[in-house]
């Protein structure tokens, strides 16, 4: 392993810490998750991960029993030695730049007040405060360089901090900063302060990490974000293998996954069309077939996706509120609960403990035709509706409520398609609204499958063009008389579930030229009775939901999941 470069301690250097491990090695301390503000901050962080996998050979763990790896992977990392020494801001720059030139000074940012909302900055509606937590979504994608095997990884990981610095000309929102306007709602002042990028280095092989079991050690594979003022943060780890990670936090507000799906094109792009001059390879661009991922041949470089990269449109206008506002919905799902008795807190929670749950496209079909048991002829369930609904019912039943205590499930529901003034394909902001199906946990839990997924249909399908413009007339309101604060920070959602799915955004064809990755998801849910459905890396039609409960309701839960 190279020798760490000598620390320097710099000017603001709050939250951390130097010194010497047990060991005599040197090692600097997170205090905080909190950033330091400094504007230039080189970094790298290492992993030691000494131990092999018993009876299994390294790279091959798909063969081993899938509860020895969980274990194994959850025991040995424990054991990971991290070193932080600081990280790199990448700004938006201009796009005449030469590949691999200098980073640039940030671009000229603006910021928008009020009266400019309409034209580019981010609204309280655009922003997502009508539900859309103020948290950063983390995303790790892992690759192997198939299509170039004799690459530095180094030279990969320039490639994709060129490739970002340029993509940012055109997504300005993920180089600013979240800010509020003269009336307290809050805008993104777009002035280039730029994204936080992070190298990093492991001394084992990535595929030993699959099937990367979600919890607060692999979280160490994307950057820490807790408190930062960043809206978008990257970090970039090497294995031995020569494969990597490429580990992402963005701000929930910024965009929704259309939004992300469309900026991460735009950085696939940006990477593909320096990878020819960069690395001398002839680029002999050809229109792909099928979806239009291109890869890497004999004969070069093959055209990127076959749909074309379009600017992004910043424009808010169709996600105002009418004036006056009307809402037209009682909007349960956007009520602020009521605030905890004093008395109540704090409370001593048994500790979170966070699974993914892997569902076949076998299990998921026997799922639909129980739900679909008691239906009228013609009528349906979706993949989706049936599974969300099994897994409320089966995260009920582990949390042991009884009786007529009330559960919602808040599920994520694009408005994209759902509005009768459609927006354009590159808008690019946050559409997502929620549904709300509820239901007493007695009726929750003991009729049939078919029971709860109805009314988890009715819910989402009630979710049309005349509910979304009550929703931007009720939050409106409600930022116009915010009335008293309930709970600023709420981590457990019992007796209640919030449901994400991204199962239809394209993970796997995020191909920057080196080949898919093999595997995407995320490191964790922050939140107990929070879920998220994501395509498995199998790629088989099955789906992994990654949810988190308190450790005894969890070992319940995996039990009742795959009763049918």
């Amino acid at each position: 392993m190279k020798p760490l470069p000598k620390y320097r301690r710099l000017h603001n250097s709050r939250g951390y810490r130097a010194g010497k491990d047990e060991n005599g090695k040197r090692k600097i301390k997170i205090k905080s998750n909190r950033l330091p503000r400094h504007e230039e901050r080189p970094r790298v962080k290492r992993f030691g991960f000494p131990d092999a996998l018993p009876n299994c050979t390294p790279g091959t763990l798909a063969t081993c029993d899938p509860k020895v790896q969980l274990d194994w992977v959850a025991d040995r990392l424990r054991h990971w030695e991290e070193i932080y020494i600081g990280l790199r801001r990448i700004p938006n720059r201009e796009k005449s730049s030469p590949h691999f030139a200098a980073l640039s000074r940030p671009g000229a940012g603006v910021f928008l007040k009020a009266v400019e909302l309409v034209s580019a900055v981010v609204t309280a509606q655009a922003c997502g405060s009508y539900g859309v937590p103020r948290v950063h979504v983390e995303i790790i994608y892992a690759y192997e360089l198939q299509e170039l095997p004799d690459v530095d990884p180094q030279v990969v990981s320039k490639l994709l901090e060129d490739g970002l610095a340029e993509t940012l000309v055109e997504y300005k929102e993920y180089a600013g900063r979240m800010s509020s306007d003269s009336n307290g709602r809050p805008v993104i002042a777009l002035d280039g302060q730029g994204a936080a990028w992070f190298d990093a280095e492991a001394n084992i092989a990535w595929r030993d990490l699959m099937p990367f079991p979600p919890g607060h050690d692999i979280l160490q594979l994307v950057p820490p974000n807790r408190g930062a003022e960043e809206l978008l943060l990257v970090q970039f780890t090497r294995f031995t293998c020569g494969g990597f990670t490429l580990g992402i936090a963005r701000h929930h507000q910024v965009a929704d996954g259309e939004g992300v799906g469309m900026f991460m094109d735009a950085w696939v792009s940006a990477v593909r069309q320096q990878i020819g001059t960069v690395l001398g390879i002839a680029r002999h661009l050809q229109e792909a077939e099928g979806d239009g991922v291109g890869k890497f041949t004999d004969r070069g470089v093959s055209a990127v996706r076959r749909k074309s990269i379009q600017s992004p449109l910043h424009d808010r206008s169709a996600l105002m509120a009418r004036d006056p506002p009307q809402p037209t919905f009682e909007h349960v799902e956007y009520k602020r609960p009521p605030p905890l008795p004093e008395a109540d807190q704090p409370v001593d929670y048994p500790p979170l403990s966070i699974k993914k749950l892997h569902f076949t496209k076998e299990l998921l079909d026997k799922l639909k035709t129980e739900a679909m048991k008691d239906l009228e002829e013609g009528s349906y369930f979706t993949t989706f509706e049936s599974l969300a609904a099994h897994l409320w019912r089966c995260i009920t039943r582990a949390r042991g409520l009884t009786g007529e205590v009330r559960s919602k499930a808040i599920v994520a529901v694009n408005g994209r398609t759902r509005l009768e003034k459609k927006l354009p394909d590159n808008y690019f902001g946050n559409v997502i609204f929620h549904a709300c199906a509820e239901s007493c946990v007695g009726d929750l839990t003991e009729k049939p499958l078919s029971y709860a997924a109805g009314i988890m249909r009715k819910s989402i399908r009630r979710v049309d063009n005349e509910y979304i413009l009550s929703a931007l007339d009720f939050v409106e309101i409600r930022q116009q008389h915010p009335g008293p604060v309930a709970r600023t920070h709420r981590t457990v959602l019992s007796p209640n579930v919030s449901i994400t799915s991204w199962v239809q955004q394209p993970l796997y064809k995020t191909d920057f030229g080196w080949g898919a990755p093999l595997f995407v998801g995320p490191p964790l849910v922050p939140f107990e009775g929070l879920l998220i459905l994501i395509p498995s890396h199998t790629q088989d039609g099955s789906i992994d939901a990654v949810t988190g409960l308190f450790a005894p309701d969890m070992e319940k839960l995996e039990s009742y999941a795959f009763e049918i």
